[in-house]
């Protein structure tokens, strides 16, 4: 006997006429076990696609911000220096 033949019950069913086989409740818990890591685990990789969408987009949007920001202090900077050059 196998491993998979031994780890099965065997249940005859009248109305189909032939031996049903299922998994015993050790066999089934594994399986259970096993769907559930791998359950898991999928959400766990799509929390962290997410994760690092977010964080691309974040820094992205940092960026863009930075850059206008420093963009719009030279201008400030600038306007106010040549207002000063022409004052002084």
């Amino acid at each position: 006997m196998t491993n998979q033949q031994a780890c099965r019950c065997e249940k005859f069913c009248v109305r189909r006429k032939k031996l049903l086989r299922r998994p015993c409740p050790t066999q089934q818990r594994r399986w259970d076990v096993q769907r559930k890591k791998k359950k898991k685990k999928k959400e766990q990789e799509e929390q962290n696609r997410r994760y690092q969408i977010e964080l691309f987009v974040f820094s992205f949007a940092a960026k863009f911000y930075m850059s206008t920001l420093c963009s719009k202090a030279h201008f400030f900077l600038s306007q106010r220096h040549g207002l000063m050059w022409l004052e002084g």
